[in-house]
């Protein structure tokens, strides 16, 4: 009789186990990875100037990122610029000509947008990249792209040697294709800088990996806008003066202006927190509550 007894419970903790184990087993089934890249809008809408029609009242806040870039919008579309998400805010430069700011550094929690990406806040970086003096940002871009085939998004502070950048002056949103039509949006002429401090975003991949035509979301993240295998796109925010914690994100007091920047532009040093795009996903923004 105890043998019986002895033999029931062993078989019903056994079964407990089991079923213990099936529970286990099923939650991290339906549990969704870790999304290390979120994607919203299409860089091809930016491309070819539209607002896709889902996007048009729909809001992203900066509070969930850790940090991003893309394109950016305050207070209507007219103002869609370049922008920068750090510390909880976007960083736009407006293209709205009928403000006072326009292409001047303006700066919300919530925004619009039809093509950014950006790194969850809870993401940590995988790795980082201290970088030699001397180097431009087109070797930066061959070798993020080298390493990191399937793509990467890096963000850290840099001592630039030399800076040349861009950014858009007019609203990429009434259909007129950029590339085809850039004498219509950069009118303002390029600008130049030695010896200044800079947060810098970048986003690189090779388009003639892993599918690039068949992968959408790596599509949507960075557009092939060259013949050149890697593509890479930088933006910056320009400091006043150097960071005095780099593990915190830019002082506002700080922050001067923002733009693209361009290939040739050379570091004196810096050092960049690595992102690998290994999961990337739809992240749906939608209308704040206290907006």
């Amino acid at each position: 009789m105890l043998g019986t007894l002895t033999r029931n419970r062993i078989v019903a903790g056994i079964v407990v186990i089991l079923l213990i184990a099936l529970a286990v087993i099923l939650f991290i089934r339906r549990t969704p990875a870790h999304i290390s890249t979120c994607v919203v809008g299409d860089v091809q809408a930016r491309l070819q100037a539209y607002v896709p029609p889902n996007l048009r009242s729909a809001y992203l806040d900066a509070k969930m990122m850790r940090f991003g870039l893309g394109n950016g919008a305050i207070s209507g579309w007219d103002s869609l610029g370049d922008a920068i998400a750090i510390g909880g805010k976007l960083w736009l430069r407006t293209t709205n000509e009928r403000s006072p700011h326009f292409y001047a550094l303006v700066s919300s929690r919530y925004f619009q947008t039809n093509a950014f990406a950006y790194v969850p806040i809870n993401i940590p970086a995988k790795t980082q990249w201290s970088l030699n003096t001397g180097l431009s940002f087109s070797q930066i871009w061959q070798h993020l792209g080298t390493t990191y085939p399937r793509g990467v998004i890096a963000a850290g502070y840099i001592h630039l040697q030399e800076l040349h950048s861009i950014a858009i002056a007019h609203p990429a949103i009434r259909a007129m294709p950029i590339l085809s039509n850039a004498q219509l949006y950069y009118t303002e002429p390029m600008e130049s800088a030695k010896d200044l401090w800079a947060y810098a975003v970048t986003i690189v991949a090779r388009t003639s990996r892993f599918g690039w035509r068949d992968n959408n979301l790596l599509s949507r993240l960075i557009a092939k806008e060259t013949n050149e295998d890697i593509q890479g796109r930088t933006y910056i925010l320009r400091l006043a003066s150097p960071p005095t914690d780099i593990a915190l994100p830019p002082a506002e007091a700080t922050i001067e202006n923002l733009g693209q920047v361009i290939g040739n532009s050379t570091v004196a040093s810096g050092l960049l927190q690595i992102y690998p795009i290994l999961t990337p996903a739809v992240c749906e923004p939608s209308v704040p509550q206290d907006l």
